[in-house]
């Protein structure tokens, strides 16, 4: 059985956002290029459900081929945002740490995805697969944070983007 190395990502105040056997530096990002305005935010997927783990069988793949990824310090908005872009609007559910309320990333509230359905206000809460947007230079792999690298305030600049994360 393979051994697969599960990376852990942390807010820039140090709070432990995600576990994830992605590398995101390496995932695909959103187009920023053109009038769209999109934030060149990395897309990470977020697998339907979570890995079964079956003792008899001796073939059984640790975790799913396409990845897994646990949140874990980050408390999702109760309701969406809605953001103004060029070709319309978008709604988006926003990810803060726990900690400090930084926003690290968002979800795109999809038309699969039912809004109030029992009439309290609140989406389905359903599971589904789908993709986080992480939003460029809002957090630290736990490889930098033990360094005790000083990030500075240019390294992290959103509009240009330069750095997705610091690993």
């Amino acid at each position: 059985m393979a051994s697969t190395k599960i990376n852990t990502y942390h807010c820039l105040c140090s709070t432990l956002l995600l576990a994830t056997t992605h590398t995101l530096s390496s995932l695909p990002r959103r187009s920023s290029s053109g009038s769209t305005g999109l934030d060149n935010a990395l897309i990470l997927p977020l697998p339907a459900s979570p890995p079964t783990f079956e003792e008899s069988s001796e073939n059984n793949d640790d975790l799913p081929a396409e990845g897994y990824t646990i949140l874990l310090g980050l408390n999702r908005d109760s309701r969406p945002t809605l953001i103004r872009r060029e070709d319309g609007f978008e709604k988006r559910y926003l990810f803060k740490c726990e900690r400090c309320k930084a926003v690290a990333g968002y979800e795109i509230l999809g038309e699969r995805e039912e809004m109030d359905t029992d009439g309290d206000g609140r989406a389905n809460a359903e599971y589904q697969g789908r993709a986080m947007y992480l939003l460029p230079g809002g957090m630290m792999s736990t490889e930098i944070m033990k360094k005790g690298g000083k990030i500075g305030e240019e390294e992290v600049d959103v509009r240009n983007a330069r750095v997705a994360v610091f690993e």
